[in-house]
């Protein structure tokens, strides 16, 4: 080969071009880190143009899902609290009747039951979706 041969003027270039090589790929970015596939490709301008929200402004599935449990767990304690006013008004008015008493103190404490439930649901869910958001 050529650079094996006793000419150093070849062997000279060969050298300072590998170099030089060399010290292009060492001081080049690395642009897969810097690549944003949003942004690069497109995506963000055609979200932008169908109207939709993007980047730190959108809502993420996990904070959508904790609000639909919210909710539903919300509606269900007013569900039981509405319940328990039920069942005490039941009471107030069975006028004595022992039959009736006997089923709306069932009932309040069924409530009262189930309103504990729901509240520990809460808070349970509040607690795993704080954690792992």
């Amino acid at each position: 080969m050529f650079i094996f041969k006793k000419d150093g003027v070849k062997l000279i270039s060969f050298s300072l071009g590998l170099a030089l090589i060399s010290i292009i790929f060492a001081l080049s970015p690395l642009y897969a880190q810097s690549f944003d596939f949003n942004e690069d490709t497109g995506i963000n301008a055609s979200a932008n143009e169908a109207g939709f929200v993007i980047g730190d402004e959108a809502d993420s599935v996990d904070s959508i899902i904790g609000m639909v449990i919210y909710i539903a767990l919300g509606m269900v304690g007013v569900l039981f609290f509405s319940l328990i006013i039920y069942s005490g008004i039941r009471w107030m008015i069975s006028r004595d009747n022992e039959e009736r008493v006997r089923k709306a103190k069932d009932s309040l404490l069924n409530s009262i039951i189930g309103l504990a439930i729901t509240l520990g649901a809460y808070a349970i869910s509040y607690f795993i979706i704080n954690y792992f958001t």
